[in-house]
């Protein structure tokens, strides 16, 4: 799906600004750190992008030639696919009524407007009850509410300026280069709005992505339900988006930019630095150094553990999806049976860590809440078992022999 989805961000540019934009754009997306980690998901998310595309694409076709009613038919479809493929899918409807109600676009009059709502609304009544009965319940997301740093970050991510495997790096946020964008999209957009008989499918493009982040940024602050794989909406117009700004400069500036861009996504590109691609090898220097399980291990945060137990525990995976709605308790329970603690913002430490003078711990930093804890009564080597960039890190911790729980 992923795959497929490289034909809808190549033929938007094309269309609007010539092959050589589409290229761009298509090469981009194969380099994307963002699509490379939706891609190796077997999660809904690599179709709503998909789904999110199509709908960017024949949107701005219909725009362009109103008169051909295949676009306003392959628009409706696929932007009824969004919706019904996840929650947050709806922001594309939003986007996309926003801009027919408060622009005045060529050749489409009120009624058209008027129908092409209603074809909607008829279509995904059932999902929008089960959308409200759910966003009613008062069930509060676990999510951080975001800020500036956050939402940074997300245009750093989108622009390969970082990577991602955990689910909050902030931290790493390039305001430069979130700075830089939004300034070149600025004067962009107002050269557009002069000089390019296109304006309207650029202002679209830049609802469909920015428009997008901006209104889940603003949710979020009332009902946080900021994680980056929730703003898949929004990152399947941003590349389109990019393109459209770089061709909006002319001469050598295009050039340097579209080069420069090239330079970037290449070089940014970590296809194998998520866990589900590579942290086989962190396992097997696991297992290497525990044979037979002899040591206990810490593992913090819990979540990173999964990925290992793929490769080195996978009996306890196999027994945690047996007879159970809820595998990831079990995987605690299990694991607690086999001397293997799986971390939790209460820190409550197992009982049997009392008899233990050599563990094994599984971090995601060297300085965290949980390292100071632990260090409190384990002297932590530095020289780890394992450790490489942008994976868990594996290393001893020894008792200290002044101190014994």
């Amino acid at each position: 799906m992923s795959t497929a989805g490289v034909y809808f961000i190549y033929r938007i540019p094309r269309d609007l600004y010539g092959q050589g934009a589409g290229f761009l754009a298509g090469i981009l997306y194969a380099y994307q750190n963002y699509s490379l980690y939706l891609a190796h998901q077997v999660r809904n998310y690599v179709l709503l992008q998909l789904l999110a595309t199509a709908a960017l694409w024949a949107f701005i076709r219909w725009l362009r030639e109103p008169a051909d009613s295949r676009f306003r038919v392959l628009s409706w479809l696929s932007l009824v696919g969004v919706c019904y493929t996840h929650h947050f899918g709806l922001w594309i409807a939003i986007a996309q009524f926003s801009f027919l109600f408060t622009y005045p676009v060529r050749d489409i009059n009120l009624k058209q407007k008027l129908s092409y709502l209603r074809d909607f609304a008829l279509t995904y009544l059932p999902q929008a009850i089960l959308m409200f009965s759910v966003w009613g319940s008062g069930i509060e997301s676990w999510a951080p509410r975001p800020d500036w740093s956050h939402f940074s970050y997300m245009i750093t991510y989108w622009l390969n300026g970082t990577y991602e495997w955990m689910y909050y790096k902030s931290h790493e946020a390039k305001e430069w280069l979130t700075l830089s964008f939004i300034a070149l999209f600025l004067i962009a957009t107002i050269r557009r709005y002069f000089r390019d008989g296109e304006f309207p499918c650029y202002l679209y493009m830049s609802y469909a992505s920015l428009g997008v982040l901006v209104m889940h940024f603003i949710l979020s602050q009332w009902r946080s339900a900021w994680l980056s794989i929730y703003t898949t909406a929004a990152a399947a117009g941003f590349l389109p988006l990019l393109v459209a700004v770089v061709y909006a400069y002319s001469g050598w500036i295009r050039w340097g930019l579209a080069a420069g861009l090239l330079f970037f996504f290449l070089c940014g590109a970590t296809p194998y630095s998520l866990p589900d691609l590579s942290v086989d090898k962190a396992a097997r220097a696991l297992t290497q150094a525990n044979p037979h399980n002899r040591y206990p291990i810490l593992c913090y945060p819990d979540y990173l553990f999964v990925p290992i137990a793929y490769h080195a525990y996978p009996d306890i995976l196999q027994e945690c999806v047996e007879n159970t709605f809820s595998p990831f308790e079990k995987i605690r329970e299990i694991a607690d049976k086999k001397q293997i603690w799986l971390g939790t913002e209460e820190m409550r430490l197992p009982n049997w860590l009392a008899q233990s003078d050599t563990v094994i711990l599984i971090l995601r930093d060297w300085e965290s809440e949980f390292t100071q804890v632990i260090g409190q009564s384990f002297e932590i080597s530095k020289t780890p078992i394992y450790q490489q960039p942008h994976r868990p890190i594996i290393t001893w911790a020894y008792r200290r022999k002044n101190r014994r729980d």
